[in-house]
């Protein structure tokens, strides 16, 4: 990989996150990930990772009384936004010369017990 054009502080992460849509953005260390069943942990989707940018965006109060085919397409749009806004930080910092790999919202596993 090339030499970072300039540094990726948490200040950056998240002016990045924010300028790609995200209404709020956060930087957890990936070692707060340690006791995530395997597969989940954040360097098992990215190899070194130090930091997991996390992103939101709202979600309408009215959501949650809505028949449930509108709150479905409704949430199934949320999730396609973020998923949208988590692709386009990705190609963000990778222009900077950093590695990244976006995660979709509505991806991930269930795991019998956990939540």
């Amino acid at each position: 990989m090339p030499k970072p054009k300039r540094p990726l502080t948490s200040e950056t992460a998240k002016e990045y996150a924010l300028s790609t849509g995200a209404t709020v953005a956060g930087i957890a260390a990936a070692s707060d990930f340690a006791s995530a069943p395997g597969g989940h942990k954040p360097s098992d989707v990215l190899e070194g990772c130090l930091s997991v940018i996390v992103l939101g965006v709202p979600f309408p109060p009215n959501a949650l009384s809505l028949p449930a085919p509108e709150y479905t397409a409704m949430r199934n749009e949320i999730l396609a936004r973020t998923t949208a806004i988590a692709k386009a930080l990705e190609k963000r910092i990778k222009a900077d010369g950093h590695k990244a790999k976006a995660i979709s919202a509505s991806g991930g596993k269930f795991i019998e017990g956990k939540h």
